[in-house]
């Protein structure tokens, strides 16, 4: 039974100003493999650069949450407040600190970032989005989009650790199609000239346009509105992650999905949730985006219902340990990969010899003494047949999912044509 129910608050403070929708493009169907619960899908070789192996081809560590005892009492705990609508796999978005990298002596540190964000952007890979912080506090914006430019002044919430943020399909990037009378639209990934939210996390203002500088020109002066009226609301110089909890998660950079789409939560899912969760904070996106849209834009014919609940302290009332979580997520010391890993698209020796180095490690986590080995992320990416190095991230990705075992990293070496479309369509 889906546990939507009473108790809770509604309030606007800690937003300042926004508005966004999501936009998501169709995907391409992908013939599927399945391996226990979940359901991998990769992508067809690139037609257009041809066929140019040998190549290597696989994926990156899959882990089970089961393995995780803080990450299993979060996806348990759940339960409790979300029933039957409870998302059974997540995805660890972890946006590293250079120094405290270095410090801890991670072979991969000059390959990050120094300012390391996810960009304004629509979750098209899935629908239903319960998130939480964890580590540092990081800034959580939405901007309102019409015609392909910011259109009204952002929504900022600065959010700390153990906060739990569930967004409805509007404030994922979703806009319905059909009649705004429809009482049960379909709802396709926002872009382009239509009216929909675009949403960012980072722990620089400035850094979360991307780069768009026309975008930014907009927006700076709300950033520093915002700034000035908030001035103990800045960066923490360490490791912060992002624990996003849905029914379907993916690699940031791999080809692959794990999971099925499913559904997401309307507007009024985020209503009756706000009164069954103690302390949540309804943020209704729609008047925002009413209220604060620029001049020139006619945006009150178009805005649909959006919403966020937004729960300070969520994780220490579903009982999990902070602390020990963070030990969970922290990354392994792996081997980082070689300057020269690829060439022209091509893995070249010192490339395979890191691939192989990788493959079939186990690194299962370990949340006491001095023997805790970690998670792998991803600095290597894979996308159709091309695999190449990852530089200068913005952030690393990993997953986990409901299974009762973790999968190993496994990069197979293919080349011919036929061994690579047998690995593709493995069921053909």
């Amino acid at each position: 039974m889906n546990k939507l129910g009473q108790q809770g608050t509604t309030s606007d403070n800690l937003v300042e100003t926004s508005n966004d929708e999501k936009q998501l493009n169709s995907t391409k169907k992908r013939k599927s493999s399945s391996s226990s619960s979940q359901v991998i899908k990769r992508r067809s070789p690139n037609q257009k650069t041809g066929w140019r192996g040998p190549w290597w081809c696989g994926q990156l560590r899959v882990y089970s949450w089961r393995k995780f005892p803080q990450v299993s009492t979060l996806m348990r705990s759940m339960h409790t407040w979300f029933g039957d609508e409870t998302p059974v796999h997540n995805e660890i978005n972890f946006y590293p600190n250079r120094e405290e990298l270095k410090r801890a002596r991670m072979p991969f540190w000059d390959q990050i970032e120094k300012n390391t964000n996810i960009p304004l952007h629509v979750d098209a890979e899935r629908k239903k989005v319960i998130a939480f912080r964890v580590g540092a506090p990081m800034f959580l914006i939405w901007v309102p989009f019409l015609s392909g430019k910011p259109c009204g002044k952002p929504v900022i919430k600065f959010l700390r650790e153990g906060t739990m943020y569930i967004f409805d399909l509007g404030a994922a990037g979703w806009r319905p199609l059909g009649s705004s009378s429809d009482p049960n639209p379909e709802w396709t990934p926002g872009k382009g000239k239509h009216f929909h939210w675009r949403h960012a996390a980072g722990p620089v203002l400035d850094k979360l346009v991307g780069a768009h500088s026309d975008w930014l020109k907009i927006l700076q002066p709300h950033f520093a509105t915002y700034l000035q009226a908030n001035p103990t609301h800045m960066a923490v110089a360490n490791h912060s992650w992002t624990v996003t909890c849905s029914n379907s998660v993916e690699h940031n950079v791999q080809s692959q999905t794990v999971g099925e789409m499913g559904n997401g939560f309307t507007s009024e899912d985020i209503s009756k949730l706000a009164v069954s969760i103690p302390n949540a904070q309804v943020v209704d996106l729609s008047a925002d985006a009413v209220r604060n849209a620029f001049t020139g834009y006619d945006v009150a014919g178009k805005v649909f219902a959006s919403k966020v609940l937004i729960v300070p302290n969520a994780l220490a009332e579903l009982q999990v340990d902070v602390k020990t979580l963070r030990t969970e997520l922290s990354p392994v010391a792996v081997a980082s990969p070689p300057d020269k890993f690829s060439r022209s698209g091509i893995v070249t020796a010192a490339g395979e010899t890191y691939l192989a180095q990788v493959s079939g490690v186990k690194h299962e986590p370990v949340t006491s003494g001095s023997g805790r080995r970690g998670m792998m992320y991803d600095l290597v990416k894979h996308f159709g047949h091309n695999t190449t190095v990852v530089k200068q991230r913005k952030r690393l990705c990993s997953i986990m999912v409901d299974q009762p075992d973790s999968s190993p990293p496994t990069f197979v070496k293919l080349t011919t044509r036929q061994d690579y479309q047998n690995y593709i369509n493995p069921n053909d």
